[in-house]
């Protein structure tokens, strides 16, 4: 609680209050602010907690080395414990199917043991322009994004 202020007037009682969320995943959940007078008064509020996607930690760049050859591009992420954590990698909606990930599940490993290397690929098999993906990584408590933007050799007949 913030502040309290009565209204002289309409004796209106207003209750300031200062809410900090830092999540490390999108969610939405319904969750009630109980308010408990001296009197035992009790009024309930539902607040409606809606997370957005994050904006992505990182960008990372892949170009092919040529038409049906398979690029790799490879980075660590460590667990945010001190132990190894269950994860998920997956693309979202709309990702090119010719990007892919591994692994896909797995534990995520912390700092200490090096991390977890994960491998972006991509095996173009048409000349076309710049394929985009969007990466997923989730555990139960966090979630990493990555934009990945694929590129082609130039093309010469």
């Amino acid at each position: 609680l913030v502040r309290r202020r009565v209204d002289s007037r309409s004796g209106a009682l207003t209750l300031v209050f200062n809410v900090v969320l830092a999540p490390s995943k999108s969610f939405k959940s319904v969750v009630w602010l109980e308010v408990r007078s001296e009197k035992q008064g009790v009024w309930r509020f539902p607040l409606r907690i809606s997370v957005t996607e994050p904006q992505s930690d990182d960008i990372l760049t892949i170009e092919a080395v040529g038409l049906n050859q398979e690029s790799r591009l490879g980075f660590r992420l460590n667990s945010q414990a001190q132990h190894p954590v269950p994860f998920k990698a997956f693309f979202a909606h709309g990702s090119d199917p010719e990007i892919s990930v591994h692994p896909t599940a797995g534990e995520l490993m912390p700092a200490s043991a090096n991390g977890t290397l994960f491998q972006v690929a991509f095996k173009p098999t048409i000349y076309g322009k710049l394929r985009k993906a969007k990466l997923a990584i989730q555990t139960s408590s966090s979630q990493w994004t990555y934009d990945i933007h694929a590129s082609l050799p130039s093309y010469s007949p």
